[in-house]
């Protein structure tokens, strides 16, 4: 089987997460498909190397950073592309298709924004409008499509109407450099680690939950007078929500106990996280939640957001609070760093926990996904 990849829709965060360690592991299962994967010449990160010579890269010149270019692109010149190279079938992991494909394709829709009932401004509104409806359409052609958890699926099989047959729950993996034991260095480049800090792992956006985190943990100093810093591991993408953080802690004369350190090398995350004394999640929204996996599998305790996809992925291994509420953010989050046999409960089942989530599951489901998919069509 001839397999295109198309992976232009990648910029970051979750998307390149989710490639990059997916495809070392399809690569680890399967010698007999071919996979094209196509990328753009900003997309620094590929091609990735060691992979085996069933694996190609194809880099893509003419794509533009505008993303109506590229959707312009995808919709009209990749069809072309895919017929005159003769594939048999086409994968899209970042939520839209190719129209007017000539092969099968296998669609994943993992990012759950176009379909919250969020507060956005009408640009935003607008946008999510325009991405829901592509997604529609694109469930029309695709064969199967892929959510990345339960929660995901039912909220957007609602919406788009998709026939339940055509729907799959793939979940995500735990990256191997989490697997390798914790190092408990307190530094990251130039940025000394408190000896006592709460961290948060995400990027800096409306969903995310960031101001009242901000206004909870400035309550937390006053009520309860704890030693721990905040520390927020993630890009900045939305600077308004940044100046707004900064000016409530200002406020709260907390300001120097909060640290903002943009994004981290993601080899570096596992000592940030194991080096911790609390995790916390305040997200309005979660499709699937990477930080999760990754702070069960570091052995800190869990304070998150009842929303979403959140307890599915964690079960009984965090404490949850309403997001909305920021006492209650606050009181849970005091409970877990006050009560020590609550921290050791949370920390031996998030280990537990952690252990259900593997890339190479993941990857055998794609590839079963993908040869069914196949088949059906020959």
């Amino acid at each position: 089987m001839k397999i295109l990849i198309n992976t232009l829709q990648a910029r970051g965060g979750g998307g390149f997460t989710y490639l990059l360690n997916l495809l070392p592991e399809l690569a680890k299962i399967d010698r007999k498909n071919h996979y094209y994967t196509l990328y753009s010449h900003h997309q620094k990160i590929f091609p990735l190397e060691g992979l085996p010579d069933n694996f190609h890269w194809i880099k893509l010149g003419l794509v533009w950073r505008s993303n109506l270019l590229r959707v312009l692109w995808e919709q009209i010149g990749l069809p072309f592309y895919l017929a005159i190279h003769n594939f048999e079938l086409l994968y899209c992991p970042q939520d839209i298709a190719s129209i007017f494909s000539p092969c099968r394709v296998v669609l994943a829709i993992r990012n759950l924004n176009p379909y919250a009932d969020i507060k956005y401004d009408l640009r935003y509104k607008l946008k999510n409008l325009i991405r829901r409806e592509f997604a529609r359409i694109s469930s029309w052609k695709a064969s199967q499509i892929i959510f990345v958890s339960q929660h995901s699926r039912n909220t957007v099989l609602q919406q788009l109407r998709i026939p339940f047959d055509k729907t799959n729950v793939v979940y995500h993996g735990l990256s191997p450099i989490f697997n390798s034991g914790n190092v408990k260095k307190r530094e990251i480049s130039e940025v000394k680690l408190p000896n006592k800090y709460i961290l948060t792992v995400s990027t800096i956006n409306e969903h995310k939950n960031y101001l009242a985190l901000a206004k909870a943990y400035a309550l937390l100093k006053s009520k309860y007078q704890i030693e721990h810093h905040l520390v927020i591991a993630g890009k900045e993408v939305v600077t308004e929500i940044v100046d707004k953080m900064k000016e409530i802690l200002t406020q709260a004369s907390v300001i120097d106990q909060v640290h903002f350190l943009g994004e981290v090398e993601y080899q570096k995350m596992p000592m940030l996280y194991a080096s911790g004394n609390l995790f916390v999640l305040p997200s309005i929204l979660e499709t699937f939640g990477h930080p999760l996996v990754e702070a069960m599998a570091s052995g800190i305790p869990i304070a998150a957001s009842n929303t979403t996809s959140i307890p599915e992925i964690c079960g009984d291994a965090a404490i949850y609070f309403n997001p909305y509420d920021v006492e209650d953010i606050a009181n849970k989050m005091f409970k877990v760093l006050n009560d020590e046999i609550l921290r050791e409960k949370l920390i031996k089942k998030g280990f537990e926990r952690a252990k259900n989530f593997s890339w190479e599951k993941a990857a055998r489901k794609t590839l079963a996904i993908f040869e069914d998919v196949y088949r059906s069509a020959s």
